[in-house]
């Protein structure tokens, strides 16, 4: 394992990922290569995890079609957010909950993006910050974060998780 077979990797895996995005901006959850066919599932938080891994790899390649579909990903959870100034919560298409997981991560995407093209408009600061504020809001009188919040207004409920801790904590 040396740096040229990382780099290889890191370079098949982007390509994949761009290849993968759909129009809307999110990401095609699952292929069954056998069948040569897209499987049904999805996961809120695993799409917002790929546009994660789409602001670090362009943060550290500053490669223009990554950072296109870096955009196209995260414009796809600002149509699909709720709220608004620094309460901005995400309800993804078909869920009847929301994953804070799914918030902290689009919030580590915008943080990326922002270190990225090394600066920041007042709105990207306030997109961030709203993704923030359902992250803070979360927070349990133990440390933990609930794991969970109502579609509706936003209100978080439910057990920790040690994933959407660890993602809340790095937002």
């Amino acid at each position: 394992l040396d740096r040229s077979v990382l780099d290889r990797s890191l370079g098949l895996g982007t390509g994949y990922m761009l290849r993968a995005q759909r129009a809307e901006g999110n990401f095609t959850y699952a292929y069954d290569w056998h069948s040569g066919r897209e499987v049904g599932d999805d996961s809120q938080v695993r799409q917002a995890g790929a546009s994660w891994g789409l602001g670090l790899i362009f943060a550290s390649e500053r490669q223009p079609q990554v950072g296109t579909a870096l955009t196209r990903s995260l414009g796809f959870f600002r149509r699909h957010s709720r709220g608004g100034g620094n309460a901005r919560w995400i309800a993804y298409p078909g869920a009847t909950q929301g994953s804070l997981g799914t918030v902290a991560l689009v919030a580590l995407a915008h943080v990326e993006r922002l270190r990225a093209l090394g600066a920041s408009t007042p709105a990207a600061r306030e997109l961030l910050a709203g993704y923030l504020g359902p992250v803070l809001a979360a927070r349990r009188p133990d440390g933990l974060f609930h794991g969970s919040y109502r579609l509706d207004d936003g209100i978080p409920f439910g057990a920790p998780s040690p994933y959407f801790d660890g993602e809340a904590l790095l937002a």
